[in-house]
């Protein structure tokens, strides 16, 4: 039931003023079902009325599916550039996403992020899915170590974030997908016949397991003929060649079945046993079902990492089986009271009435309240300075830094450098190659077609070769392959693109200058005289032995946290407790590439330095993005 921007709107104000009006932002992904979920809950309430938002849906595909899929649940479908009247909306709850930071949202309507796991933690969802520019509040699932309310100050300034607190609030809400797993398994009756196969992507994966996969299923189909065997994988790799060898495979067993619906809910509550290859914190297969979990590992020393109790296992391939019939063969209690307790020692809030505490504190959250109860940190105001202090951290430290780049786009009205930053923080992502490189290519494709890409024509070639041609290169292999989908981006890309550097000197001319160590805060370069340094550590000696030719600076003390290396002498220079810093004047040198913006923060916030700091900048790539940024 999908309606457009000006039927809605009148809906809206016909309805009940003590009606909480509730939009949930739905996109086609792997959590929408869960996101489907949520709009019908809520809407059992009757103080509630609650409508997914389907945006942007280009060719209307998405929209025809989920119209096609669930016919009787409310759908608003809008553009973009009509978001804007969806502002009579009074909260919309938002899936943490790395991809977007939902600019198109009016600032006006309270925002409330939804974590995509039981194990996500407050930092990812604020730092590494962004919820800190545009999450007024999150719905967490689970009780997580406290830390300290001024944790993320400094972290997103003010001028780039999108939602109306100086805070962000978690609520200990609950996991709906849990709740209705639960259900589900509290409604079957009889014995559990069936073993589940289950994979994560597999570029997260050990890199073994993708040559065990095929002869796992085919143990268990061989062994286990009474048992169904529930084959499950990453939609993301429904097309590699081992998923599809292993499909061939199955279709020769009666007692085959391949999990592909969107919710494994149904499939996985027949479960008596999962089997995987990596050892999940709370899996929900693990909480909803109390049924015992084999983690197949290929190392026979392998003990678990987390605190499970007696329903966990452990085996390599020569007891794989006898490991399984052991676990197949034991009575653990299933029963529904022992699967809450489970629950709640797992530290998950209001198993099984997770939207009975939201719609009860709805009002609350609505006029921008905070409980004792929950657990709310705090923002800070900051200028457009903090956006070039904290962008110069994020370009030396070489890690990938996706929501800050989202939001200086968004600030920056998608300026074509915004574009160049948003492409090389998506490269930097190698660990899941296959999901953010296309991202980047994207970005990177935009920024080709930008209307100002002449004025950074020369370093977007230079950066194709030092950063992109190699990461194209896995992208077409990994098409080839079947590993990742085509897209128009990347097509283009490959048939129009064509980068020809005529000389080295040509690369010289973008990347060469005399920027070596930065200060974080104008951009200027190091002054001579006395230096101190923060950590003592590899990091900390190759800046101190690239200086010694020059002589630009003399380093005079080294502060770091580390007792051990504490009132000794590094390089023959003396290791103070940061608690000294205090008595020193001198700029200080962050001895430390990956853990910059961390030790920068620990500094002002805990330290209260008042010290210029400086980054070492020893990447040709880093050197002209921070030139760039200077210009910008």
């Amino acid at each position: 039931m999908i309606s457009g921007i000006g039927l809605q709107k009148k809906y809206w104000k016909k309805l009940d003023s003590n009606i909480y009006k509730i939009g949930v932002i739905v996109e086609y992904s792997a959590i929408a079902n869960q996101l489907i979920q949520y709009i019908e809950d809520l809407n059992e309430y009757s103080s509630v009325d609650s409508i997914g938002i389907i945006v942007d849906d280009e060719n209307n595909i998405h929209r025809q599916w989920f119209e096609k899929h669930y016919p009787e649940v409310p759908f608003l479908f809008c553009r973009r550039d009509e978001c804007k009247e969806i502002d009579l909306l009074d909260v919309i709850v938002i899936p943490e996403s790395n991809k977007s930071i939902y600019e198109y949202i009016p600032s006006k309507i309270t925002r409330i992020g939804l974590p995509h796991g039981t194990d996500v933690p407050i930092e990812s969802t604020l730092c590494v899915y962004g919820g800190g520019f545009y999450f007024d509040y999150v719905l967490g699932a689970r009780k997580q170590p406290k830390l300290t309310t001024q944790k993320y100050i400094n972290s997103f300034p003010a001028v780039m974030r999108l939602h109306q607190q100086p805070f962000v609030s978690e609520l200990p809400f609950g996991f709906p997908k849990l709740d209705k797993f639960f259900n589900a398994v509290s409604k079957l009756t009889g014995p559990k016949k069936a073993i589940i196969y289950h994979l994560s992507l597999l570029s997260v994966e050990e890199y073994w397991v993708v040559d065990v996969i095929f002869e796992t299923l085919k143990t268990l189909l061989d062994e286990f003929p009474d048992k169904t065997i529930i084959f499950r994988v990453h939609h993301f790799n429904n097309k590699h060649p081992k998923v599809i060898e292993c499909l061939n495979l199955g279709r020769g067993y009666s007692n085959f079945y391949y999990s592909d619906a969107d919710s494994y809910i149904d499939d996985y509550a027949r479960g008596a046993v999962m089997v995987t290859h990596r050892e999940y914190y709370n899996h929900l297969f693990d909480l909803a079902t109390g049924c015992p979990t084999i983690v197949y590992k290929l190392d026979p020393s392998y003990s678990l990492q987390y605190g499970h109790d007696g329903r966990y296992f452990t085996t390599d391939k020569i007891h794989f089986i006898d490991v399984l019939n052991q676990a197949l063969n034991s009575r653990f209690d299933t029963s529904e009271e022992c699967r809450k307790k489970r629950c709640l020692a797992a530290g998950i809030y209001n198993p099984g009435a997770s939207f009975d505490y939201l719609v009860d504190n709805i009002e609350h959250i609505v006029s921008g309240q905070v409980l004792p109860e929950w657990t709310t940190y705090f923002l800070n105001e900051g200028t457009s300075k903090d956006v070039d202090f904290k962008l110069r951290q994020l370009i030396v430290s070489n890690r990938p830094f996706g929501p800050f780049a989202m939001a200086f786009g968004v600030m920056a009205n998608h300026s074509a450098l915004s574009l160049l930053l948003l492409a090389e923080n998506y490269i930097r992502n190698s660990n899941v190659r296959e999901y953010y490189y296309p991202l980047g290519f994207t970005a990177f494709y935009k920024l080709v077609h930008h209307e100002d890409f002449d004025l950074l024509s020369v370093e977007s070639k230079v950066w194709w070769k030092i950063r992109g041609e190699v990461a194209f290169e896995f992208c077409c292999d990994a098409i080839d392959n079947g590993e990742i989908s085509v897209t128009h981006e990347l097509m283009w890309l490959r048939d129009h693109y064509q980068v020809s550097i005529e000389s080295v000197e040509e690369i010289n001319d973008v990347v060469r200058n005399d920027l070596k160590i930065i200060n974080f805060y104008d951009g200027s370069n190091v002054q001579c005289g006395d230096i101190l340094f923060y950590g003592a550590g590899a990091f900390t000696e190759s800046i101190i032995l690239s200086n010694q030719c020059n002589r630009n600076f003399n380093p005079i003390a080294i502060f770091d946290g580390d007792e051990l290396k504490q009132n000794s002498l590094f390089m023959g220079i003396p290791v103070f407790h940061p608690d000294k810093i205090e008595y020193f004047s001198q700029d200080i040198i962050i001895g430390s590439q990956g853990s910059v913006t961390e030790i920068v923060n620990s500094l002002i916030i805990n330290k209260n330095v008042k010290n210029k700091l400086f980054g070492f900048v020893n990447d040709p790539i880093n050197n002209f993005l921070l030139n760039l940024l200077a210009k910008n």
